[in-house]
């Protein structure tokens, strides 16, 4: 299965794929990850990872289990000037799943997709969800499924928002990390508990 990678005319150059990792086309949901996880589940019956800490159900932020695994699976990067700390590759459900050439969207990344496309709620073969659409060619454009997301057993939000994580801890929260969410009438870069399972896209 190739990714295809799409041109949204970023100052970067960045590029993104045409669709979630563990998807067969851009309207599958695909896989869903919580932050740090490279295997991924289709079925929100599988309630409780121990990939990172504050996983199990338990949102209670362990500050030493926590370092622990962060000193092991993140490294120090920076993108545009900003540095934080950002999954290493083998920790990355991007490049671990669809190739060497592909990563996780850092924080910056998501914030430049943001800034420099046009967003348009679409639905496409039945699928609602958002388009982030390059501003000088609309025919180039992805489109983020409004997949919800997975949590203790259950999926909330299916049809009506799609998250993306991005690779990078909240410095001043680091319980949190980064992700992108578009709704049908908004869309933003927040953060929210790593024990969440949301999509992941990739980014090259």
């Amino acid at each position: 299965m190739e990714y295809k990678a799409i041109d949204l005319g970023l100052p970067s150059g960045r590029l993104w794929a045409d669709r979630n990792v563990g998807a067969e086309k851009e309207t599958d949901y695909g896989l869903y990850f919580q932050w740090g996880d490279v295997v991924g589940y289709a079925d929100a019956s599988h309630s409780t990872w121990e990939t990172c800490p504050g996983n199990g159900g338990n949102d209670i932020y362990n500050a030493r289990s926590i370092s622990a695994w962060d000193a092991e699976n993140l490294k120090s990067g920076a993108s545009m000037g900003y540095v934080t700390e950002i999954l290493k590759p083998e920790a990355d459900a991007a490049t671990v799943n669809i190739g060497s050439k592909w990563r996780m969207p850092t924080n910056e990344d998501c914030v430049e997709l943001l800034s420099n496309t046009n967003y348009e709620y679409a639905e496409i073969n039945g699928v609602k969800g958002g388009k982030f659409i390059n501003k000088n060619d609309s025919s180039k454009y992805i489109f983020l499924p409004f997949a919800g997301f997975a949590s203790e057993g259950s999926f909330e939000g299916q049809g009506i928002v799609g998250f993306v994580w991005s690779s990078s801890v909240n410095s001043g929260s680091p319980a949190n990390a980064y992700y992108v969410s578009a709704g049908e009438s908004d869309y933003g870069v927040y953060t929210s508990r790593r024990f969440i399972a949301l999509s992941v896209r990739g980014v090259c």
